[in-house]
Parts: structure tokens; C-alpha cells; sequence
């Protein structure tokens, strides 16, 4: 009886080291590369004769040779079967993980859910490692984003529409009257301050494609709208398009973008002035925080009537952000500019000098505050026939806006903003200085 018993034990151990030498056989060709050779050795075997243990970690090594075969759907097989035998957490990882992968692949939302389900049950298991921990968190984030926006597109649509009240539509003075030739004139009402309520109207489409990993090629177009309902003379439409490569190398961003403009004031003539130009930028990432950008603005100009004022525009345009989190939801940002404005007539042309601020916070991942104060001064060439001074304006002014973006469903993010923006020019000619508020509201809507 003894010697049954010790036989017995002694063939036990002997399958059991046996197959220990098989597994890690089917390793190592997995390690070589050799896929398909490992997947037979281990469907070769008689899995009903396995331990547990033993069965499972076959199933796990098949599920890895047919992913590196790009094999995607033997791959979930073998892990399911895997998981049913033993759910041991480093296979529900993977799975969750192939899940993930193939529902970006296709943009399906089915794998996504089980993925979801999958990567949920690990978050339950407190004996997981902490890099294990921390990459589910990363996968919910990224499958919240996605059931939130929708999955990643090359194409984007942006559209809004809203009401705003302008308090000095026209940009007019308060004075009644102004010096001019020496004299006094009186101001007719339509170079006063009038105010008008208007509504506002934007559509844009927005496209960027990778090219290679180093190269995008990006542009867009769009139109904006704003119909006053009293001063129709002051009706703004605007076609803008721009596009342009960018190359990012390290931490450094290259961009090169072509940008055109076509500007209609009121409804007299077909448009009020075309501008187009090169707005070239150089983007450096230091660390995780810290951004400085260096913006050039060289642009011509035409108008259709006013011949004079035909020219081109140079502006440097400095900014740096430092980012308060990884997320990039709150930052500070400081901006300047400094450029020359030459037309044919030396009245309008000028030098510009400017310096700003802006803060954004997003709160409770729905609600965001923007707000930029920004000054300027502008110094005019040459002074116009009716004054005795040559033109110069400083200018103040303050946007602010909150935001509040509703939960998203397949790519589509509505959001509500009430805006308010104060503007004053100070000018050394009175004609020419005058205040602004405007506030409105905007429903947009991106996809």
C-alpha cells in the first residue's frame, strides 16, 4: 500500500515539474518571437488533466502569443477562459486593457462598456500594486472623456449663437461737441454714443491630422455674425479660414499657419476689408507647467472703398502660461504685443504697444472662469488736417466669462457662457474717446 501511495507522489510531483518545464518552454518562444509555435505546444496539451493553476496560466500565455499575432479576437478568448478558471487581477487587466483598445479602434461604445466594467472591478481589489492602481485610474479617466466628448476626431464643428446688449455700439464719443479746424462742431447723434442690443451667430470647422509623429497638418473655417437690431449699419460679418503645418521636435512647437479674413460692415457694399498673412509661432514646453510662446503677425490689408488706408500690419505677440495642474484647467497667462501698422495715408498709420493677463479656472469639471485685463497705447505717424495733435490713444480693457458646460453624449459638448466685456479709449482727441460694455449670453455647441 505504502509503495502505491509513494508511487503515486512521486508521479504527481513528476507532472507537475513536467509541466512547469512546458510553460516555461511556451515562454520563452513567446519571447522569441516564435507566437504560433507556443500556441501549439499548449493547445497540445490535455487541459483536463491540469491543475488549476496550471490551466489557467496556459490559457493566459495563449491569450499573449495571439495579441503579439495581432489576433485580437483569440486574444480576449484565452483570456476569458483564463479569467473564468482564476480571476487573477493581471489578466482582468489585460483584458479591460484589449477591451479599451479595440473599442477606440472601431469608436464602439460595447467594448467600451465592458472595459469599463472590467477596469471598475479591479478599482474594488485593494491588495493591486500601486502602478497597477494608477494606470486604472489613467483608463477610467480616458473612458469618462470619451462617453463625455465622444472618441478623438480629426474633425471638429463649432457652433453658437447669442444675445448681447452694446452700450456704445458705435464706438461714439459723450461729447456734444469737438475741436476741429479750431473750431467747435457739433456732433451729429450718429457719431454719439448709441446703444443697440444684437444677436450673435458663429459656425466653424476645425480640422488637424497627424503626419508621422512628429508632423500635423491643421486649418480651419468658419463665419461670425453679429446683427444689430437698430444700427444695421454696424452689422459685422466675418469669413475667416486659416491652415498651416506644425512641427513639434522635444519640447519646441513650430508652426506655420496662413490665415484670411474677409470683413462686411452693414449692407451697402459686398465687404468692408480682406486681410491675409502669415502668423508664424515658436512654443516652448518647459516641464509640465510652463509655456512660452512667440507669435509673429505679418498681414496686408485692402479695403474696397478706402484706398488710403490700404497697408500692412507687423506684430510680435510674446506669451507665457504656467499651468497650476496636469489637466491644464487652471492657469495664468501674461501676453503682450508690439508691431507697426503702415498704410498709404501716414494718418492711419501707427505703432501699437500692449500688455495683458489671463486667469482660467475650471470648477467642479463644469463650471469655468476667464478673465483678461489688457492695456494698450497707440501712437498715430502723422496728424490729421482738422487737429493741431498727432493722434494718441491708450486703451483699458477687461473680458470676463463663465461657462457652464453640460454633460456631454457622443461627441456632442453644449455649453452656456454669460459674457461681459468693459472697454475705455482714452485719446489726447476727444472725438476719438469714448467707453464700451457689452454683455450677452452664448449657447455653443462643439462635436
Amino acid at each position: 500500500m505504502r509503495k502505491i501511495i509513494y508511487t503515486t507522489l512521486l508521479l504527481a510531483l513528476f507532472c507537475k515539474s513536467s509541466f512547469a518545464n512546458i510553460l516555461e518552454e511556451a515562454n520563452n518562444l513567446i519571447n522569441e518571437k516564435k507566437n504560433q509555435e507556443a500556441i501549439e505546444l499548449l493547445e497540445s496539451q490535455n487541459f483536463n488533466s491540469l491543475a488549476t493553476q496550471d490551466k489557467m496560466e496556459s490559457y493566459f500565455l495563449i491569450g499573449v502569443a495571439h495579441n503579439n499575432l495581432k489576433d485580437s479576437h483569440n486574444t480576449i478568448n484565452a483570456f476569458k477562459k483564463a479569467i473564468e478558471i482564476q480571476n487573477a487581477p493581471r489578466i482582468q487587466f489585460e483584458l479591460a486593457a484589449l477591451y479599451y483598445k479595440q473599442a477606440k479602434k472601431n469608436e464602439e461604445y460595447k467594448s467600451l462598456g465592458k472595459s469599463e466594467n472590467l477596469f471598475r472591478s479591479l478599482e474594488s481589489q485593494d491588495d493591486l500594486p500601486i502602478h497597477t492602481q494608477n494606470a486604472v485610474t489613467r483608463y477610467q479617466q480616458q473612458i469618462e472623456a470619451i462617453k463625455t466628448h465622444g472618441y478623438p476626431k480629426n474633425w471638429h464643428i463649432n457652433a453658437s449663437a447669442g444675445y448681447m446688449h452694446d452700450s456704445n455700439a458705435n464706438a461714439g464719443t459723450t461729447e456734444n461737441t469737438v475741436l476741429m479746424f479750431n473750431l467747435p462742431f457739433v456732433l451729429s447723434e450718429d457719431a454719439k454714443e448709441t446703444s443697440d442690443d444684437a444677436y450673435k451667430y458663429n459656425f466653424g470647422l476645425n480640422y488637424a491630422k497627424m503626419i508621422g509623429s512628429n508632423w500635423q497638418a491643421f486649418g480651419n473655417i468658419g463665419v461670425a455674425k453679429t446683427d444689430y437690431q437698430t444700427l444695421n449699419n454696424f452689422d459685422l460679418v466675418s469669413l475667416y479660414s486659416s491652415g498651416g503645418i506644425k512641427y513639434k521636435r522635444n519640447n519646441i512647437i513650430y508652426s506655420l499657419p496662413i490665415a484670411l479674413n474677409r470683413l462686411t460692415v452693414g449692407h451697402k457694399n459686398s465687404y468692408y476689408n480682406y486681410t491675409y498673412g502669415l502668423n508664424p509661432s515658436i512654443t516652448v514646453e518647459v516641464g509640465k507647467n510652463m509655456e512660452f510662446n512667440n507669435q509673429f503677425v505679418l498681414q496686408k490689408r485692402k479695403y474696397r472703398t478706402i484706398n488710403t488706408r490700404n497697408g500692412h500690419n507687423i506684430t510680435y505677440r510674446p506669451s507665457f502660461k504656467y499651468y497650476f495642474n496636469p489637466t491644464r484647467n487652471h492657469f495664468l497667462g501674461i501676453n503682450g504685443n508690439i508691431g507697426t501698422d503702415s498704410a498709404k495715408d501716414d494718418i492711419n498709420s501707427n505703432k501699437a504697444y500692449g500688455f495683458g493677463l489671463a486667469y482660467y479656472k475650471l470648477f467642479f469639471d463644469r463650471v469655468s472662469l476667464y478673465f483678461a485685463p489688457y492695456a494698450s497705447k497707440t501712437e498715430y505717424k502723422k496728424k490729421e488736417n482738422a487737429f493741431d495733435e498727432i493722434r494718441e490713444d491708450k486703451m483699458y480693457s477687461l473680458t470676463t466669462s463663465v461657462t457652464y458646460q453640460f454633460k456631454g453624449k457622443r461627441g456632442f459638448k453644449p455649453s452656456l457662457s454669460l459674457n461681459h466685456s468693459f472697454t475705455k479709449n482714452d485719446s489726447n482727441l476727444s472725438l476719438y474717446s469714448y467707453e464700451r460694455q457689452q454683455v450677452g449670453v452664448d449657447l455653443s455647441l462643439r462635436y
